[in-house]
């Protein structure tokens, strides 16, 4: 497992050479009072692209692929930063496969994610019926 760890610490490492990233907020837990829910972001940044910045929500995901619960979580995490004040241009999730064979990060950003947070909102009204 600590090989593992060291090879996505790695990838994390090759990710951060690519862009200029300016960290604003990290593991940061933030609630929603208007849907009541909370979660702990990875990163919330300033990442200049080409020649330009852009303020992103970054998701780390350490699976072999990318999954639509990966999207659907963004896409919370994204409402729980506006609903909080922060303005969010752009969402990431980037995947740093612990597989010592993968030698690269991969990413994935979504013009939209709307059907995601729909997704996550009746995921979240599901878990609350479970409450009764």
């Amino acid at each position: 497992q600590i090989v593992q760890a060291e090879h996505s610490m790695t990838l994390f490492h090759k990710w951060l050479a690519t862009y200029n990233v300016r960290p604003i907020l990290t593991e940061k837990h933030l609630v929603s009072p208007r849907y009541c829910y909370g979660g702990t972001l990875d990163l919330y940044a300033t990442i200049t692209i080409g020649k330009q910045d852009f303020t992103e929500l970054i998701d780390f995901k350490t699976s072999s692929g990318f999954y639509s619960t990966h999207f659907a979580q963004i896409a919370a995490y994204r409402n729980l930063l506006t609903e909080n004040g922060y303005v969010v241009e752009n969402c990431r999730v980037v995947k740093l496969a612990p597989d010592p064979t993968v030698d690269s990060f991969a990413e994935a950003q979504l013009l939209s994610l709307d059907k995601y947070w729909i997704l996550f909102r009746h995921c979240l009204a599901i878990w609350k019926l479970k409450l009764l």
